[in-house]
């Protein structure tokens, strides 16, 4: 099965790789990596890791949280396959469609008819995406809830980023 696990570290040289070797050690692979924000030494990643059958997902909090200063946020199940796709090119629509507005997640997410929560499971495969269609840049912005105006995590795009997700979706 696998799982979007986020957690937040230390924003220093060695830690993601401290917990990608606790969490290989648990029989995690680790299958995408995405950096979410860093700011003020701390970092936030998503990471997208299977375990092999019989293990619980349970395993890879234990892990993960057994690197100092690491935290999870969440964990949930993550559904990779064709319709991932799908979801990815709908969450980039709806934030080119209103470029330079940023907002919470859940208001995201209601405005697409979204359950709670979905934008997590899906950013880990916009990484696909983002590494061929945009050399590697993300396609979208965050702030965190320390930074943001609502208090929650925001999300949006830039006016030169939802033009670049047009002109690729016309390709």
């Amino acid at each position: 099965m696998s799982y979007l696990l986020r957690v937040l570290l230390p924003d220093r040289p060695g830690m993601l790789g401290a917990v990608a070797t606790a969490l290989g050690a648990a029989g995690a692979d680790i299958l995408g990596v995405d950096v979410v924000e860093r700011s003020a030494g701390t970092a936030v990643d998503d990471l997208i890791v299977e375990l092999p059958p019989g293990k619980l997902a349970d395993s890879l909090v234990s892990a993960a949280v057994s690197v100092p200063g690491v935290t999870v946020e969440s964990i949930q199940r993550y559904y990779a396959g064709a319709g991932e796709a799908h979801r990815e090119l709908e969450l980039l629509d709806a934030l080119a469609g209103a470029p330079d507005q940023p907002r919470p997640f859940p208001q995201i997410e209601d405005s697409m008819g979204w359950p709670r929560r979905r934008i997590s499971s899906v950013l880990g495969g916009v990484a696909r995406m983002r590494h061929t269609k945009f050399a590697g840049r993300r396609p979208y912005r965050f702030q965190s809830e320390r930074q943001s105006a609502s208090g929650r995590w925001e999300m949006w795009m830039d006016s030169g980023q939802a033009r670049a997700v047009h002109e690729a979706r016309e390709d």
